[in-house]
């Protein structure tokens, strides 16, 4: 019995959609329309605003999701740009330091009574990062074994090797550094060795035993050695001691030059 009627509901459908197709399309060729015309867009007008209100959010969510995958790609287009923007800016500031830096350095070279080569540092020895570091100037420029090195602050050392284009400099820090010296105060000569241990601080022996070393004292080259010219400042002294009995006094001095951070120094080269 049911078999028999399955065929009434598709056929009972496809009749009334076919009358609702056929009303739409001809009432807009008359004025007026009838009865039935009327009951049936009463009866589907609810369908139809359900149908258009699906369509409607199904379209809202589609533009949403377009919009959302733009946002998505304009926002990382946005970030790749700041990044850019970022490294040029810090690109740009180290610059502005380096000029600065070179600046300055080329006003001390002015001024300066010696034959300064500027040089920048260009490499440091492993493990010995406060003995030795290699400069970028060497033979071509007027670099030999022996000249003293120099930053605005004081003595950083003397060359040891050369090659066409870089040199190796000896750090005055360096434990086999030792260079003639002179109290700026008392006039006291003294010898001013490098570092012994850890502390970075140089040690300074009197050459006389009547010699007095004070803290606060600056210590500068004496000119007496074949390296250094006289009045080049090496550092503070920070710390005297005296032996057990009394006799023997020696300090222990801060160096002007911050060894640490070495980006550019002078060569004195022979006038």
């Amino acid at each position: 019995m049911f078999r028999s009627t399955r065929w009434v509901w598709p056929v009972l459908v496809g009749l009334i959609l076919g009358l609702i197709i056929m009303v739409y399309t001809t009432s807009g060729e008359r004025t007026q329309i009838t009865v039935v015309e009327r009951w049936l867009r009463d009866a589907v007008s609810p369908l139809q605003k359900g149908i258009t209100s699906v369509i409607d959010q199904v379209t809202e969510t589609w533009n949403l999701f377009v919009n959302l995958g733009q946002i998505q790609r304009e926002n990382q287009l946005l970030k790749e740009k700041l990044a850019r923007l970022a490294a040029e800016n810090a690109l740009l500031q180290e610059s502005a330091r380096e000029n600065k830096r070179w600046a300055a350095l080329f006003a001390f070279q002015q001024d300066s009574e010696y034959n300064l080569l500027a040089a920048r540092v260009i490499g440091r020895a492993i493990p010995d990062w406060f003995n030795l570091i290699t400069i970028d100037k060497g033979e071509l420029a007027g670099v030999r074994p022996g000249l003293p090195v120099i930053t605005t602050a004081g003595v950083v050392g003397q060359v040891r090797q050369v090659t066409a284009n870089t040199a190796t400099v000896l750090l005055a820090i360096d434990s086999r550094s030792a260079i003639g010296g002179i109290t700026a105060d008392n006039r006291d000569y003294v010898l001013v060795e490098g570092a012994q241990d850890q502390s970075r601080l140089l040690k300074v022996r009197p050459l006389a035993d009547d010699a007095r070393l004070e803290v606060g004292g600056q210590v500068l080259t004496s000119g007496l050695g074949d390296i250094y010219p006289k009045g080049l400042t090496i550092g503070e002294i920070v710390e005297v001691q005296e032996d057990q009995y009394g006799l023997t006094v020696t300090g222990l001095l801060k160096p002007a030059t911050d060894f640490a951070r070495l980006e550019e120094v002078f060569v004195i080269l022979p006038n």
